[in-house]
Order: structure tokens, then sequence, then C-alpha cells
């Protein structure tokens, strides 16, 4: 006897045919024969709407800092993913390889590391799988994939083989920024930041320091003001505190500016508190040109914790 969620979707699948196929049968033998072969399909089709809108609710509920109840939700729908991915791989495996990616997302905030790897390389051998098959159409998939992938191997302290992942996003993102640059630019940027971020912690800070300017360029040349995010304002930040770590400090004022405004802006507290320690290197290093270089960024004088002699530990 068939059990589980392979025997459940058999019986879903030959009760729809049997369902459309009695349907047709009003009609004529013809129809009912359609009916039979279309009925598998329409519930596969129904059923993976269903499945996409359940999973969007676990990413809302991580979004919510709620990780267990996330996944324990997706925990729940892996099993239909993968029976789907089996009974139709040609519409369903990069669909699985999407959850896989959302699982492990979800099992790095829960702590479950060596579990949010397992997940994520899984999801990149399916990218990667259907890549080499058609490259047009799956190859931003990998490209996301090993992103992604970066993360929980970081997590893992696994840096060196994180920032394998990352170049090879880079260099997947690089390509098709050459033909699709409106879309692909953001990626590329993305991309770069956070193997600069992984060169740092490989104690490689001139390597980071290209790849973050390259990150920095693209951001202020190539992207609208308005569409700058959390990774726009955490790569002038990392570029900001490279330069102070060169005593650069104009340059790094400029950047550092910039920074904090736009992490300000979208209320990033993280960045504004990672980017205090060089914001007050540089002030020091040379008061006059730091207010001039920030009133020219930012319009706005710099915040009174910086400046006040007995400013103490600042807030945000």
């Amino acid at each position: 006897m068939l059990v589980g969620a392979r025997g459940r979707w058999l019986f879903i699948l030959g009760g729809a045919a049997a369902a459309l196929g009695a349907a047709g049968w009003q009609l004529g033998p013809v129809w009912a024969a359609a009916g039979v072969v279309a009925g598998p399909f329409a519930a596969l089709l129904i059923a993976s709407v269903w499945r996409v809108h359940a999973t969007a609710g676990a990413t809302g509920l991580l979004r919510l800092g709620r990780a267990h109840e996330a996944l324990s939700r997706l925990e729940q729908e892996m099993p239909s993913w993968r029976t789907l991915a089996r009974i139709w791989p040609g519409q369903f495996r990069d669909a699985l390889a999407i959850r896989l990616l959302d699982r492990a997302i979800v099992l790095k905030e829960c702590g479950q590391v060596a579990e949010a790897v397992a997940a994520a390389e899984e999801a990149v051998l399916i990218f990667r799988d259907r890549a080499a098959a058609r490259p047009r159409r799956f190859t931003p998939g990998l490209a996301d994939a090993l992103y992604r992938l970066s993360f929980p191997l970081a997590a893992a302290t696994r840096h060196e083989e994180a920032l394998t992942a990352a170049e090879e996003a880079v260099q997947i993102y690089r390509d098709l920024a050459t033909t699709g640059p409106a879309r692909y630019l953001p990626h590329l940027a993305a991309s770069l930041n956070r193997a600069a971020i992984l060169l740092i912690w490989l104690d490689r800070p001139g390597d980071a320091l290209d790849a973050v300017t390259e990150a920095v360029g693209i951001y202020q040349n190539a992207i609208p003001a308005s569409q700058r995010d959390y990774s726009a304002a955490q790569a002038l930040a990392i570029q900001g505190r490279l330069l102070c770590d060169q005593s650069r400090w104009r340059e790094a004022t400029h950047l550092l500016a910039r920074g904090w405004q736009l992490a300000a802006s979208r209320d990033h507290r993280d960045l504004l508190a990672y980017a205090r320690p060089a914001l007050k290197a540089a002030y020091h290093a040379d008061p006059d040109a730091f207010i001039s270089a920030w009133r020219a960024e930012t319009g706005s004088e710099p915040p009174d914790w910086l400046t006040r002699p007995d400013s103490g530990t600042p807030g945000i």
C-alpha cells in the first residue's frame, strides 16, 4: 500500500484525472480523454500555486523574527516539494531548489548551521545541473544560490569555501551584466560586497578593498539613489573603514558620510554602529577636513556625539 507524500500525490493526480475525465464525458469521448490527460497537470498547477503561498508565509514569519515557526512550516512543506520535483522535474526541480535556499536561511537563523549548509549545497547542485542543460534560463538562479550558500558556509567558519562560492557568483553576475546591466549590476555589486566581507575575515584587506571599491562604483554610477539598499550602505561603510586603516582619511570621510546618511535613512542601526569607530578616527585625524567633507556629502553638520569634547560613548 502506498503511504506518505508520494502516495498522497498519486491519489490526488489519479482523482484529478478521473474528475476531469468524468466532466469531459458529458461532452463526448474525446473530451473525456482530454480530461484524463489534463487532470494531473491541473492538479499540479493548483498545488504549486498553493505551495508558493504557503512558503511565502514561512518567509514572512522569518521577517517577523519567528524563525522556529517558519522552520516548522517549511519542514512540513518539503516532502511535497520533493514529490512534485520527482513527478514533474522539468517544472518543479528549480522550485524545490528555491525552497531549499529558503530553508537554508531559516535553519541558519535557528542555529542549525550544518543543516543550512547541506540545504544550500543541494540547491546549488540542482541549479548547476539545470544551468548546464538550459544556461540562459537557469544561470541566474545558480549565481543566486552560490551567493546565498556563502552565508551558512561562513557561519560554519568555512570562510575559504564561502569565498569560493561568492567569487563564483561574482563571475557569473559579471558575465550576465554584460548583456543585462540594468538587471544584473545590482546583483554583481552585492556579490562583490559579500566577497569583500569574506576577504576581510580571511585577513586580505587589499583584495577586500579592490572588491568593495568596485561594488561602490557600481552603486554610485549605475544604480539610482532611490534603489540603493542595505548592501550599498554596507559597501560604503566597509570601504570607508578599509581606507581609514590606510590613513586615507579624506577619502574615507566622504564614503563614510554617504554610507551613514543612507544607513540612517533606512534605519540600518547595525551599519551605524559599524561605521562609528571609523568616523571617530577620521574626525580626530583631521577635524576641519572631516567637517568640510561631511557638510559636502550630507548638507548637515556632523553628529553632536562626534564633535563634542565630552561625548563619551555615543548613542547611535
